[in-house]
């Protein structure tokens, strides 16, 4: 970062540009030019962005909550039918989604929207479980073939045996809890073993990593490169407890969500405006599409030069902006194989099984929203309400926030310490 901007008039004794700051960015700090506040949709198709407007408008919600829904649920169609290489790594339609707002903020109903057609398929699937088990049942013991299986693609509150049974038939689904707070807390509820189990498990299963479960009291069962696409809503206030109670941000949970977090609004004056029926039908054959879509999915050239750039660019803030924050470092990771996986659905969505440069740019640009709403939430968990004093160590971390990489022997002229402390402070 180039700090000696500053200007010879704001600095007549030209110390900014002896000692290497530029004074002018502590009273006039410029946000950096990847700030997101909103999630896109102009890497949309016209009608998909046509849907969005329309749910927005029509619950007077934030229209991030129905953009995140809407990739939510995609991912949900899509499955494992689809796949995407990137490097060393495959990845299917996996995201990992936390819709958070006040109460009264209109999370519930663009996620409801969204997979209303999804409830439907749901009830078919259950319709036909119930009548291969009619028919298996009618048949002589032992004559009898493999019990028949619910196959189906969403849980709504599962117990843990039940979720990772769920997975080993099904091999995709989706894990959509309206709250949050009740799946989190959920967590070893029913198991002598509490909660650890299940989370060990869900780090692996989000990046679909095969596992066997075994268990005294049930069959074992081997989970083949799972997918689990897990949405739901929660409170701030609500996020900060349960990630704080269940030690989610330590054990890594915490960073693999990607968090739908925009800034508060009043809350709107009712609009009675009607939702089509014409865009209930585009995001009903939309789902359909998807249904039947499988393949691979692959990157442009030009898609590949802007992946690296950004994995680069958001690697150069783990090792300067967020340094010493772990748990920042680690949600910029885990946002490398969002990236991945976002894109892979943006172009489907698009029509396509090519990642243009056009479809990596919107995707790109979304993941930066999730870094900044990422960090929004970090600082709601990790703020612990009660006053203290600010380290020396600290200050000099926020010292290279603002001004970047700060000549360690200027500085500690200027200061009048030695620069071996210095060193210390910067660690």
């Amino acid at each position: 970062m180039n700090t000696l901007n500053a200007n010879k008039a704001e600095d007549p004794n030209n110390i900014g540009e002896k000692y290497g700051f530029d004074f002018s960015m502590i009273e006039n700090p410029s946000p950096p030019p990847d700030d997101v506040r909103e999630l896109p949709i102009w890497g949309l198709p016209d009608e998909l962005q046509e849907v969005v407007e329309a749910v927005a408008q029509g619950y007077q919600c934030n229209r991030d909550y129905v953009v995140g829904s809407m990739f939510a649920a995609a991912a949900t169609m899509l499955g494992k039918r689809v796949s995407g290489k990137f490097g060393n790594h495959t990845n299917f339609a996996c995201l990992w989604i936390a819709i958070v707002g006040n109460t009264a903020s209109g999370k519930t109903a663009p996620l409801s929207f969204l997979f209303d057609p999804m409830e439907l398929m749901e009830k078919e699937a259950f319709d036909t479980y119930r009548n291969e088990m009619r028919e298996w049942e009618k048949v002589e013991v032992a004559k009898r073939g493999p019990k028949p299986e619910y196959r189906h693609n969403l849980m709504n509150n599962p117990t843990d045996e039940s979720a990772l049974h769920e997975l080993s038939v099904n091999g995709s689904i989706c894990w959509k809890a309206d709250e949050l707070r009740t799946m989190f807390e959920g967590f070893g509820k029913y198991s002598k073993s509490g909660g650890s189990g299940i989370v060990g498990n869900l780090l692996s299963i989000f990046n679909n990593v095969s596992c066997n479960i075994t268990r005294i009291t049930s069959e074992p069962k081997y989970l083949d490169k799972p997918n689990l696409i897990i949405i739901g809503g929660t409170q701030p206030s609500i996020l900060k407890k349960v990630m704080e109670r269940g030690g989610f941000v330590d054990d890594g949970l915490f960073q693999r969500f990607l968090y739908v977090f925009p800034d508060t609004a009043d809350v709107p004056q009712y609009a009675d405006v009607r939702i089509d029926d014409s865009v209930r039908n585009i995001w009903r054959n939309t789902l359909q599409r998807l249904r039947t879509t499988a393949g691979e999915v692959r990157e442009t050239q030009e898609a590949e030069q802007l992946h690296i750039e950004a994995i680069n660019r958001w690697r150069e803030m783990c090792n300067y902006q967020y340094k010493g924050f772990d748990a920042m470092i680690s949600l910029l990771r885990k946002l490398e194989i969002h990236l991945c996986r976002w894109s892979m659905i943006a172009a489907i969505l698009s029509g396509s099984r090519t990642i243009t440069g056009e479809v990596m740019r919107y995707s790109v640009e979304c993941m930066d929203y999730f870094r900044l709403c990422g960090e929004k939430a970090f600082c709601l968990i990790a703020n612990d309400d009660q006053p203290r004093e600010v380290t020396r160590n600290e200050v000099f971390k926020l010292l290279q926030v603002w001004f970047g990489p700060l000549n360690q022997s200027e500085l500690a002229r200027v200061l009048g310490v030695s620069q071996q402390a210095i060193s210390k402070y910067l660690k």
